[in-house]
């Protein structure tokens, strides 16, 4: 189990000099971020504006009403439109 461990000399620092998230970091956060399941009361469409493959949670919702997929960019310009109830 040992032998699975990376070599972890040589990371990059998340921080510069000055206390200051380095690029890399600032990158990886803007990531991981893109990812992460947006949370909202009611539907998101016309309201939230997302990326294509978002992934957007009801927490008002019911049954069958709860969880929304962005599939589509945008309609007609309008980035909060395209949202699908999965």
């Amino acid at each position: 189990m040992a032998d699975n461990v990376p070599n972890l000399t040589g990371q990059r620092s998340i921080t510069d000099s000055n206390g200051v998230a380095t690029k890399e970091m600032r990158l990886w956060s803007l990531q991981i971020t893109s990812r992460a399941v947006i949370l909202g009361s009611g539907s998101p469409e016309s309201i939230v504006e997302a990326r294509i493959g978002r992934e957007y949670s009801d927490i008002d919702g019911t049954t069958g009403s709860i969880k929304y997929f962005k599939k589509l960019d945008n309609i007609d310009g309008d980035k909060s439109r395209g949202w699908i109830l999965m």
